[in-house]
């Protein structure tokens, strides 16, 4: 992107802001996945990744590893369409599952493992696949023994979040040019 996209504007406020105001409108308490001097300002908890540079599964392993909760929602900064209703959903389904390491949704382009719900018996799983290289948030739930997933398919989210463009994300200045003029090319 050329620049923090954290930082970026999206509808008056910066992208990180927004999402630690979504998840405190979702009953949420949030915290930031960062450098602590930049994001400190958010009003949220700000934890450095145990090792830098992994992305963002090393974040997750991060998450996982210091939070107390064995449920965590993890969402990516760049998905501004994201809705309350939608993460108090996500984390119902969560706790009212018996056998999920990840409750996570499917859209027409795959698994988002972004907006998400890991347990932290998932931990072992995902730090040995960061271990063993991988990278892709999506190939360390398979990685052995696996991750054992609750998917939540787009009919279903689509009735509990009514928004289209739910996990569209910004990894681009046109992907960012598009978010902030509706959606227009």
């Amino acid at each position: 992107m050329g620049s923090n996209k954290a930082l970026l504007e999206f509808s008056g406020e910066p992208l990180v802001a927004r999402q630690v105001r979504l998840l405190g409108e979702a009953g949420f308490v949030p915290t930031i996945l960062g450098q602590p001097g930049l994001y400190e300002k958010f009003s949220a908890l700000v934890l450095p990744d145990e090792v830098a540079g992994l992305g963002p599964l090393g974040g997750i392993v991060t998450a996982l590893a210091r939070s107390a909760s064995d449920w965590n929602l993890i969402l990516a900064v760049d998905l501004p369409y994201l809705t309350p209703e939608w993460l108090r959903a996500l984390a119902r389904r969560a706790g009212a599952s018996d056998f999920a390491d990840v409750v996570i949704p499917r859209s027409d382009r795959g698994l988002e493992p972004l907006s998400a719900v890991y347990h932290h018996r998932a931990l072992p799983v995902l730090r040995a696949a960061l271990a063993a290289g991988v990278r892709k948030v999506t190939d360390a739930l398979d990685y052995p023994p696996g991750c054992r997933l609750l998917e939540i398919s787009p009919e279903e989210w689509n009735r509990i979040a009514a928004e289209p463009r739910l996990f569209e994300n910004i990894n681009t200045m046109a992907d960012y040019r598009k978010a902030v003029s509706g959606g227009r090319s």
